[in-house]
């Protein structure tokens, strides 16, 4: 499911597999979170400050900026034990 960063806000606390796709290469950074939400804003603050731990995403976004990237959640589940 393919969403907005102003709508992702509404999965808070919810747990998942998440994807942050650079919108014209198509590259992909796959992730999972117990806080979907929550991981979001820290990939965001750590993109931000141009200290990300994938240089390759780091890049991207330092070169094309933060409305050159979608987020979706691939899936959803009810606990983060259902993750691994």
């Amino acid at each position: 499911m393919k969403i907005s960063t102003e709508a992702f806000a509404s999965i808070k606390g919810k747990s998942g597999i998440y994807a942050i796709s650079h919108i014209s290469s198509g590259k992909v950074y796959i992730g999972s979170s117990k806080n979907l939400l929550k991981r979001w804003m820290q990939h965001k603050a750590l993109l931000k400050k141009g200290t990300h731990h994938s240089w390759k995403l780091q890049a991207d976004w330092n070169a094309y900026g933060e409305n050159s990237f979608d987020i979706f959640i691939l899936e959803e589940v009810e606990k983060h034990s259902d993750l691994c």
